[in-house]
């Protein structure tokens, strides 16, 4: 018998504080963007496939990072970045 997996997990008030941050690529404040990773979580164990992740995993990406990323796949641009997009999502923490 096949796991099924947790639902998604919506925290609108956590995607708008991820969006008050600049780029996590290149700093850009102004058209940020909640990225949700596709790249597994130790213990989440990821979204199932066509499943966005859990809100509290997003990350800030400017309009052309986050289409940038789209356009390559996930692990292509944070392994050409050298940037872990779990190591951001936890900085930015559970807004209080």
């Amino acid at each position: 018998m096949v796991e099924q997996k947790k639902p998604r997990e919506p925290d609108e008030v956590h995607l708008d504080f991820v969006r008050e941050h600049p780029c996590c690529v290149c700093g850009e404040p102004t058209t940020v963007e909640a990225h949700h990773p596709r790249v597994s979580v130790v213990g989440d164990g990821g979204p199932g496939m066509a499943q966005k992740a859990s809100d509290k995993w997003a990350v800030a990406l400017c309009g052309r990072h986050h289409r940038e990323l789209h356009s390559m796949g996930e692990g292509e641009f944070w392994a050409s970045y050298g940037i872990s997009p779990m190591a951001v999502a936890i900085h930015y923490g559970r807004r209080p």
